[in-house]
């Protein structure tokens, strides 16, 4: 098998949610080219986790945001969706006012209603991007979010045909989500 080149592997970001305090807003937005790898590196299973990421271990990838064009797509949807209330792109879809209440919103349910919105952003409507769930739970409370937001999120576009779900995949097995990848 040939070995990808840093500029031909795909990226991801990611949100990480506490196993220890799964209740908690213990939660950690990421970005990697390796999600296996990654998580095990967060866990302290080998070198490289973040220092944020120490405490409330272990921990799980609960969403996958997977398809981004390149690094820099990828990189601009991280830090957008860690700071979600200084990021312009997600301020132009749901106003100043609202982006400052995304702000203070945390756990899963408040990092994936964050990500919801930025999935409604043009920045990122060129990339074919899919969400990909390591567990039911995750996968189930995400669609109960989404279909709670839809009918709110007409009133953000102009009309709404323009509210777009999301593709999602439910992968049980990081390395079959990194089949492509050396590790």
């Amino acid at each position: 098998m040939r070995r990808l080149l840093l500029h031909e592997m795909p990226c991801y970001c990611y949100l990480l949610q506490s196993v220890e305090r799964p209740s908690s807003s213990a939660t950690y937005v990421g970005f990697t080219v390796n999600p296996h790898r990654r998580i095990r590196q967060h866990n302290g299973a080998i070198k490289g986790g973040a220092y944020r990421t120490r405490r409330y271990r272990p921990w799980r990838m609960a969403v996958i945001v997977g398809g981004f064009a390149d690094k820099k797509s990828a990189l601009s949807f991280e830090w957008a969706w860690q700071h979600p209330h200084r990021s312009k792109t997600v301020r132009r879809v749901v106003g100043n006012g609202y982006a400052g209440k995304l702000k203070r919103m945390r756990g899963l349910k408040g990092r994936m209603q964050t990500l919801y919105f930025m999935l409604q952003c043009d920045a990122w409507a060129a990339d074919a991007l899919v969400l990909h769930f390591t567990e039911h739970s995750s996968l189930e409370t995400w669609k109960a979010l989404e279909d709670k937001l839809i009918p709110k999120n007409a009133e953000l576009t102009t009309t709404a045909t323009d509210v777009q779900r999301a593709q999602t995949v439910l992968v049980l097995d990081l390395k079959q989500l990194c089949s492509s990848l050396d590790e």
